[in-house]
């Protein structure tokens, strides 16, 4: 070997180019150009909850951070008693705080493999 060889510790390494696998549904794994390391990304995860409600509070509602994000906050009275306080809907987006693409992957770099049959 030459002095030319990759330093590739702490990478997985990808073969080059793109695949169709149908693991939980049809997934395309697409690879960086080649040389190229790719970043990690996880696959978006959403959800919603309607109608939270809390204690009257500064924040007209909940208080929403990374990934979750407060809407349509409002005063609301309770009509059975006296109860007053605040309401909201909540919502979850994994993409806020972290990096998303159509698939799972570690930090990766994209290869050519050689493979030799021994004889």
């Amino acid at each position: 070997m030459g002095t030319n060889v990759p330093d590739l510790r702490g990478l997985f390494l990808r073969g080059h180019g793109s695949q169709t696998s149908t693991h939980y549904g049809a997934v395309t794994h697409q690879s960086g150009d080649l040389g190229q390391t790719q970043g990690d990304a996880t696959r978006r995860i959403q959800g919603n909850l309607s109608n939270v409600q809390g204690d009257n509070n500064p924040c007209a509602g909940v208080c929403a951070g990374g990934a979750f994000r407060s809407s349509n906050a409002g005063y609301w009275a309770a009509t059975y008693s006296s109860i007053r306080g605040y309401g909201s809907n909540l919502s979850f987006d994994s993409g806020h705080v972290t990096p998303i693409a159509s698939e799972n992957r570690p930090v990766n770099r994209a290869v050519r493999y050689l493979i030799r049959a021994a004889r």
